[in-house]
């Protein structure tokens, strides 16, 4: 069962993120499982196409823009989580924080001032990320913003890593990403606490809710995208 663990995984390397992605998904079950009935789920997920993994999230293609500090480590586990996910994934090389962004007194970034610089690249959808503590006045601190309708937003990492090992802090950052990307693409906060859209005060509240939009944000969605037609 190992060989043919080894031997699916080296398959996956010569093919696309699409595939890799569906086939880590269930290695292990791979080792864990025996038996046809493991063998066919992997041949039955590789099939899924990358948009069908995506639906009920906000964006189906994402540029990311890391804006430093931020280890290249985790820009290129967020872009791996993303790919799970069904997300095209493209990346920008990182770029310093703007002049004007450090606000020294609070010893925080700026987050608007961030926005504005990712709001300035020719990519959209995109999402800039940071692992500085950022604020927007008169808030004392932000887990991310967004320009609604612009489909430019910013994720700030650092407070998502309280209190949290790296599955926990991931899901937090795949849930900031899409909340703020779902802003970008003109949708409102939602009441419902299990959509991706509900507004999060605390990580509490981030941790207790879902990546995916409810059935009303999804028709928000699509409206707007006929409207744009």
């Amino acid at each position: 069962m190992a060989m043919l663990a080894e031997s699916m995984a080296a398959a996956a390397a010569g093919a696309g993120s699409a595939v890799r992605g569906a086939l880590q998904s269930v290695s292990v079950l791979i080792f864990r499982g025996r038996g046809r009935r493991y063998l066919t789920a992997v041949v039955e997920m590789t099939a899924v196409p990358m948009a069908s993994r995506a639906a009920g999230l906000p964006v189906r293609e994402l540029t990311l823009l890391p804006i430093q500090p931020i280890a290249a480590e985790a820009i290129s586990e967020i872009a791996a989580q993303l790919q799970a996910r069904g997300i095209e994934v493209h990346v920008k090389p990182s770029i310093l924080r703007p002049a004007g962004a450090y606000d020294a007194r609070r010893r925080q970034l700026r987050a608007d001032v961030l926005l504005r610089r990712v709001a300035l690249a020719s990519e959209r959808p995109v999402v800039g990320l940071t692992d500085a503590d950022c604020y927007v006045p008169p808030l004392n601190f932000v887990f991310g913003v967004a320009r609604p309708g612009g489909d430019s937003a910013l994720v700030t990492l650092a407070r998502l890593r309280t209190r949290a090992g790296g599955t926990t802090f991931m899901r937090r950052a795949m849930k900031e990403i899409f909340h703020e990307a779902g802003h970008g693409a003109g949708l409102p906060h939602c009441s419902d606490p299990r959509c991706v859209m509900h507004f999060s005060n605390s990580l509490t509240e981030t941790d207790a809710k879902g990546e995916q939009l409810c059935a009303v944000c999804r028709r928000r969605l699509r409206a707007r995208a006929c409207a744009s037609r």
